[in-house]
């Protein structure tokens, strides 16, 4: 590759294709003639397209650019990528626009669970990921960050027991109780006056 002219953007992508066992010098550069990112993605695409038509498969647009399809608030609701609060302003929106709106909300990521009216739980970052694996491989408590996630997941926990103990005692507490005619007939004798 010493005799390529190749961007920083490249490097990892020209690497990628060598470990897969392609040659990087047939890969096409640019128009400048520096291999980037976007050079070698080409490349990728334009084989990939090259071999579906070998095979006679039409490829499908790419439905985060091109091919974006159509959506409702309804059916953005029911998905969770609108809350109950913002649904009539998306509503309205809609009713003055409904091609942009409709292209606007089928961009959207579904974030709430409508039905259980909290969020959706997203996807795990690298570095929790990389921690459960490690957890897995290591044990629990392994490293100082380990036997922190340990302590913050049991503070956690306390916290959440605590919490149910409190909720249970005001309830309680707002409960009418016995009489002091039932209690004179549950126990037979008088409530002790605290």
């Amino acid at each position: 590759m010493a005799d390529h002219k190749v961007r920083h953007s490249a490097w990892e992508p020209l690497t990628l294709l060598a470990e897969c066992g392609i040659n990087p010098r047939v890969v096409t550069p640019g128009p400048d003639g520096w291999h980037s990112a976007e050079s070698v993605a080409k490349w990728i695409a334009d084989q990939l397209n090259a071999d579906a038509a070998k095979r006679g498969i039409t490829p499908k647009p790419d439905a985060g650019t091109t091919g974006r399809s159509a959506m409702t608030p309804q059916a953005a609701y029911d998905s969770g990528r609108i809350t109950a609060k913002s649904r009539t302003d998306w509503e309205q929106r809609y009713a003055a626009d409904p091609a942009g709106t409709a292209a606007t909300l089928a961009s959207l990521a579904p974030v709430w669970d409508n039905a259980a009216g909290r969020p959706v739980p997203g996807p795990l970052s690298a570095e929790e990921e990389l921690d459960i694996l490690d957890d897995a491989l290591f044990g629990a408590g392994h490293s100082e960050r380990s036997r922190q996630r340990q302590r913050d997941r049991e503070t956690e926990q306390a916290i959440t027991e605590y919490r149910a103990i409190e909720q249970a005692e005001r309830d309680k507490a707002n409960e009418p109780g016995l009489t002091d005619d039932e209690h004179l007939r549950m126990f037979g004798q008088e409530r002790d006056s605290d």
